[in-house]
């Protein structure tokens, strides 16, 4: 079972089973309902002690009982939902068109001090170190750019010797109970609770730094999935189990 072929794959890399997890993913990806799946039914507890969700990894080590999620989303829904919901992103980033905002270089901010609890007092609108390139601290040329650098990222969870589980979104929402049911058995877990869906909006409600922002086209043009294509580490976007033909 393997993210290419199914959507889902489980990293069994200790013998005691989990009893917490900390879930990873860019913004977008379904990180919430993943995250409430697996709460609700398979009694795990979320926790934030291995850095910022959307970042690149950075912790000093990962506890043997913990389980490390990363979800992944098909670039083109990806894209469409970043634009109308531009979380972090700078004033002048907001108030781009879908397709100069695919394009331009990325520019994100800390706009809320409180989604960075652990950062210094004063970092209110200054550059979002944690949306840079994570060697050079150059900021990505662009979205999609950044995109292959987090993801790449992600899939080295595969060599941390941690108790990992990946899943591409998609994969999880047209089988939620049959997703817990392979997380049950590849941990060890109890069986999962009755399955209840989950219906109301998750995260927090997002909060324009603009006025009057454009509105997200219901499909990408020619141009910009052509754009998008030339873009994307096909390569990699193919082992997560993404095609674009």
């Amino acid at each position: 079972m393997t993210l290419q072929d199914s959507g889902i794959e489980i990293h069994r890399n200790h013998t005691v089973a989990p009893t917490r997890f900390q879930i990873f993913g860019e913004r977008s990806t379904g990180t919430h309902i993943v995250g409430r799946f697996v709460m609700r039914h398979l009694n795990l507890k979320l926790i934030h002690d291995y850095g910022w969700k959307h970042g690149f990894p950075s912790m000093p080590g990962v506890a043997p009982e913990h389980l490390i999620i990363v979800c992944f989303r098909n670039a083109e829904d990806w894209l469409r939902s970043m634009h109308t919901k531009p979380w972090h992103c700078s004033p002048a980033m907001q108030k781009l068109d879908f397709s100069d905002f695919i394009r331009a270089r990325w520019d994100s901010v800390v706009d809320r001090e409180d989604a960075f609890p652990w950062t210094a007092p004063g970092t209110q609108m200054m550059d979002l170190q944690l949306d840079r390139h994570p060697i050079t601290g150059k900021r990505f040329r662009n979205l999609v750019s950044m995109r292959n650098s987090k993801h790449r990222a992600h899939l080295g969870f595969r060599n941390r010797n941690v108790n990992l589980l990946m899943v591409r979104m998609e994969a999880v929402l047209a089988d939620p109970e049959g997703f817990l049911q392979k997380v049950s058995d590849g941990f060890a877990l109890p069986d999962p609770e009755p399955f209840r869906p989950i219906k109301q909006r998750l995260g927090s409600k997002f909060k324009a730094l603009v006025d009057d922002r454009p509105e997200t086209p219901d499909a990408i043009t020619i141009e910009d999935r052509e754009f998008l294509l030339d873009q994307l580490n096909l390569q990699m976007e193919a082992e997560i189990g993404y095609t674009y033909d």
